[in-house]
């Protein structure tokens, strides 16, 4: 087995994150070849007290909480990320975000694709457990449109990767600059596989996908969301924009 440092970008406690957060810990992997590293930006954030309960209900798995963001530059994620980064001890980093269920398997799933010339491991997002009618507009949105512009675009080279749950080969990372190198960029996944692509490395994408599960959620959560990613990808990847504007026949 591959050693994978696990890094969470956390902020805030919704009625989920345990829950999650949770599942990062009970992973099926030699507990000797993986590390959990936390981090929030604020030592009043309400997620802290999940975090400890669960470093001392799991104290064989190996984890670590960062409190403080690092000021590198414009991406909060990157700023909040980027000490744990420095701190990871091993040669992959999996950054899955906060909304994101692990199961079991996902773990071993990953690094079975690893391979000499990958340099990033992508999972296609999906959703688990809806609760409401938004979060079935969820489930229909990341099964259908957008599933379909990352299907598409992976055998093409297009780099649309969505960075919810991404593994980096970490010499590969610091080959084309590091973590820093992307925090002027709102968009960090599109322009870190990217640069990865440029210096010659592949991205595979693993057969699971990465579950969000965020139980109930708003319209307004749901469509704020697609607004913000529609723009992103129709400044960032124009070629991908086309296929998701395109009909399949």
């Amino acid at each position: 087995h591959h050693a994978v440092s696990i890094i969470k970008p956390l902020l805030g406690a919704d009625h989920q994150v345990e829950v999650n957060l949770e599942s990062f810990f009970q992973l099926d992997y030699e507990i000797d070849r993986f590390e959990i590293l936390l981090c929030v930006e604020s030592k009043d954030d309400p997620v802290i007290p999940i975090v400890r309960r669960l470093q001392q209900k799991y104290p064989n798995v190996r984890s670590q909480l960062f409190i403080g963001a690092k000021n590198v530059g414009l991406n909060p994620k990157i700023n909040n990320m980027v000490r744990a980064v420095e701190a990871a001890k091993c040669p992959w980093l999996w950054v899955a975000d906060s909304g994101i269920y692990a199961q079991p398997n996902s773990l071993q799933e990953m690094v079975r694709c690893v391979a000499p010339e990958v340099g990033l491991i992508h999972q296609l997002p999906f959703s688990k457990n809806p609760k409401n009618f938004t979060s079935y507009l969820n489930v229909v949105y990341f099964g259908t449109s957008h599933a379909r512009a990352i299907l598409v675009s992976h055998p093409l080279n297009l780099k649309c990767i969505n960075g919810m749950s991404c593994m980096i080969r970490k010499g590969a990372l610091e080959q084309v600059g590091g973590l820093e190198k992307f925090s002027p960029y709102v968009a960090e996944d599109h322009f870190m596989v990217k640069a990865l692509l440029n210096k010659g490395w592949k991205a595979a994408m693993c057969p699971s996908p990465a579950l969000q599960n965020h139980g109930r959620v708003s319209l307004k959560w749901f469509f704020d969301r697609l607004i913000r990613w529609t723009r992103l990808r129709s400044s960032n990847v124009r070629k991908v924009s086309i296929v998701k504007r395109s009909r399949v026949h």
